[in-house]
């Protein structure tokens, strides 16, 4: 299940907002007076990058990688990674298959669930598939057996692809809800929107009328995955008064005001004032440079298929193993 709803009291929030009820903003000032040792706590940050090296109707054949790093504040923790693997997502028997490769990595398994094909689809879509399940499940790792207590994921908790995704998600939610951790997505772009714009958009104007340049206000919630009883809520932030524009932060958290203050202080950074420096280096690092290491991959599956109509060979564990040897030697 995948549900974004506005509250309801939206369509008056900008009265509300000029008697400064039903939303959740202070001065900078204020917060920072605030922010104690609590505030500093580690926070693990989460992404992925993938590059499609062959995409057919009938085959995508990716390198994938994923990448966790820590902060305190500023401050530089520990990381996780980078972690490379190949996925190659297929058509067998009526079903689409995704095959994973790599060097027995701890959280993620060799398969990802069968599922039927639909009517028309084509198997080029499902790139980056792979990817969005790794990331999950690094996530889930972190919780489960890192002691990580806020994880942060680039983009919402909404499904893209579907249910080996969907299942995924469900269970990084369960784990956190376990173990008190809390779960973070932060995202560039939304389709929520209110009177013909982006809600983000809507919230800044309404907030710069006010002369508040820092702030996070909720504007909705979310059913995420499927349990029923998972949801998330969602806020128009702006973490710093030198940030260009807000985001929207969707928070699974029995604390979420206590878990943007900690973000406003990972968000400080001169590099990228009002975001996050951990997805900064997060995405820095998992990014796949596809010039380079993805034309890499190429020619060497090149080299093991002379013709397309035999990169089923590629699928041998043996073949992947060695582009893998490759790619990390």
């Amino acid at each position: 299940m995948s549900e974004m709803k506005l509250d309801d009291d939206i369509e008056e929030f900008e009265a509300l907002v000029a008697q400064n009820k039903s939303v959740t903003w202070t001065e900078p000032e204020a917060v920072f007076v605030e922010l104690t040792e609590e505030a500093q706590k580690p926070v693990w940050f989460v992404d992925g990058g993938n590059h499609a090296f062959f995409n057919y109707a009938y085959l995508v054949a990716e390198l994938n990688r994923v990448f966790a790093v820590c902060y305190s504040a500023l401050d530089y923790v520990g990381a996780l990674g980078p972690y490379n693997f190949l996925s190659f997502t297929f058509v067998e028997g009526g079903e689409v298959k995704t095959k994973l490769y790599h060097r027995a990595l701890e959280f993620l398994e060799k398969q990802l669930e069968n599922r039927e094909i639909r009517k028309g689809e084509v198997i080029a879509n499902l790139t980056g598939r792979a990817r969005r399940v790794a990331e999950l499940r690094l996530a889930r790792h972190l919780v489960e057996r890192e002691g990580a207590e806020i994880v942060v994921l680039d983009g919402n908790f909404s499904y893209l692809y579907d249910t080996a995704e969907l299942k995924e998600l469900t269970s990084l939610l369960s784990a956190c809800h376990e173990n008190g951790a809390s779960l973070v997505g932060f995202a560039k772009k939304t389709t929520l929107s209110k009177r013909g714009r982006p809600i983000t958009q809507y919230v800044e104007q309404i907030m710069r009328k006010q002369g508040k340049d820092f702030y996070w206000v909720k504007v909705g919630e979310a059913k995420r995955g499927q349990n029923p009883s998972y949801n998330t809520k969602l806020f128009v932030a702006k973490l710093n008064s030198s940030a260009q524009k807000p985001y929207l932060v969707e928070v699974f958290s029995n604390s979420s005001n206590r878990v943007l203050e900690v973000l406003t202080l990972n968000s400080s950074s001169v590099q990228s004032p009002g975001y996050p420096l951990g997805l900064v280096h997060a995405d820095r690092v998992a990014r796949i440079r596809t010039q380079i290491e993805g034309e890499l991959v190429k020619l060497k599956l090149i080299r093991l298929a002379k013709s397309s109509e035999q990169l089923a060979g590629v699928l041998q564990e043996a073949y992947s193993h060695d582009l893998l040897d490759a790619l990390n030697s």
